[in-house]
C-alpha cells in the first residue's frame, strides 16, 4: 500500500519509486552482456534499437562493440572490436539512451538490470547491464 502518494498523480506500468534520500540517478549510456538471438540482418555500430525493461521501453543506439564471442566448431571464439554482431553469440557492447532513464547493475538489482532490445517489433538480443558509464559535454568516456 503507497501512502502519502498524491491522488492526481497517475502511475504508470514501468514507473519507479524511489526513496527521495536516495533516488535512482538516470543513465544515458550503459555497458552491457548481450546474448543475440538468432536474427536476419548484422548487428553495428550506430545500430538503432529500441531498449526495453521493466514494461518501459526507450530509443538506443548501439554506440560501441567492444568484444563478441561465438562458437565455432564446439570452439568459442572472442573476437574483440568486432564490426559487427552475428546472431547466436554473446557481446559486450555500450549503449546510448536517447533520453535518460533510471537502471542499475544486474548486480544491485535484478529487475532494472535486465533488458530486451527490439527492431521493428521484433527482440534481438536479451541482456544485462554491466556497467553505468558517466558522460561528460555529449561524449563518452572511453571503457
Amino acid at each position: 500500500m503507497l501512502a502519502d502518494i498524491d491522488p492526481f498523480q497517475a502511475l504508470i506500468p514501468g514507473d519507479l519509486i524511489t526513496d527521495p534520500d536516495n533516488p535512482i540517478p538516470p543513465a544515458t549510456c550503459i555497458l552491457a552482456k548481450l546474448l543475440v538471438f538468432a536474427i536476419r540482418q548484422p548487428i553495428t555500430r550506430g545500430y538503432p534499437v529500441i531498449y526495453y525493461y521493466n514494461c518501459t521501453s526507450v530509443a538506443a543506439n548501439i554506440t560501441k562493440l567492444k568484444s563478441m564471442t561465438h562458437k565455432e566448431n564446439k570452439v568459442e571464439k572472442t573476437v574483440k572490436k568486432p564490426r559487427c554482431l552475428l546472431g547466436n553469440c554473446t557481446a559486450d557492447v555500450v549503449l546510448t539512451f536517447e533520453r535518460p532513464i533510471c537502471v542499475e547493475t544486474y548486480e544491485k538489482c535484478k529487475a532494472l538490470g535486465r533488458f530486451m532490445l527490439r527492431v521493428g517489433g521484433e527482440s534481438i538480443a536479451g541482456g544485462t547491464v554491466t556497467m553505468i558509464l558517466p558522460m561528460t559535454k555529449n561524449r563518452l568516456i572511453d571503457v
